[in-house]
């Protein structure tokens, strides 16, 4: 069972990637792949912790406004990469009901949709997974909340090492037992503002199992396999495939 790295005093939604068992029985190595929100609130003792762990990048999916007005902050020897993750969602505006009227939020299943149309042709999941490829570990990766452009990336890698649908669902999920026990920034500014609209916030603050499970079925109505679609889009082929799972997993 996955668990959550408790710490951090105000890097929130942080956790290890590490320890996921593969469809072939092997385990992803602990230690080398993070995933949490923005970092931008971080205080002197989560830095020397991320410091710590050896990290050696750290992957913003931040669009310009956000990574502006929530820095992230620069640490000695650590490569800060952003490439933003969806260019068709403006973040700028400062007013959650103006958000609301955005068409994309009023249809069925709002945030896995969001999600599936960030898998194609992405520069920014192309940029991580370049990360991957050439071993530029230890890596963190993070967006605002940490749970969804982060979670697409943590299930793309995921993916490309042979972890189960079922058990990359499991560990999305994990971003509403973080919020329970330590409700973030954002969490806690939007539930105030959002007072009028408590059925969307909650499903735009949460995360649901349907979420990633639409992801998974967009993959597969545009390809015939994981294989293929990694192929196409990123240009990892299943020799190279093998290779990266060579070098993140482990034989339990």
């Amino acid at each position: 069972m996955m668990q959550l790295l408790e710490t951090f005093e105000k890097i929130y939604n942080f956790r290890d990637m590490g320890g996921q068992v593969t469809k072939d029985g092997r385990s992803v190595k602990k230690g080398l792949l993070f995933r949490c929100g923005e970092l931008g609130h971080a205080t002197n003792a989560d830095l020397i912790r991320l410091k710590d762990m050896n990290i050696q990048v750290i992957f913003d999916y931040r669009d310009d406004h956000e990574a502006s007005t929530v820095v992230t902050p620069t640490i000695e020897g650590v490569t800060n990469i952003r490439v933003p993750a969806n260019t068709n969602l403006d973040h700028s505006s400062t007013s959650l009901e103006n958000m609301l009227k955005n068409p994309m939020w009023t249809r069925e299943n709002a945030l896995g949709h969001f999600y599936a149309d960030m898998l194609f042709e992405n520069e920014s999941y192309k940029a991580l997974l370049a990360c991957i490829r050439e071993q530029q570990v230890p890596l963190v990766h993070h967006c605002a909340a940490g749970k969804d452009r982060t979670g697409v990336g943590a299930a793309l890698i995921y993916l490309l090492l042979g972890v189960s649908e079922e058990a990359i669902i499991e560990e999305y999920l994990l971003t509403n037992e973080a919020t329970a026990k330590k409700p973030p920034l954002w969490f806690t500014k939007m539930k105030e503002q959002m007072t009028e609209y408590e059925d969307v916030f909650g499903k735009m603050a949460g995360v649901e199992a349907v979420y990633m499970q639409t992801v998974f079925d967009r993959i597969k109505e545009n390809y015939s396999s994981y294989e293929a679609y990694f192929k196409e889009e990123f240009g990892i082929d299943e020799v190279e495939m093998a290779r990266l799972k060579d070098y993140y997993l482990e034989v339990i």
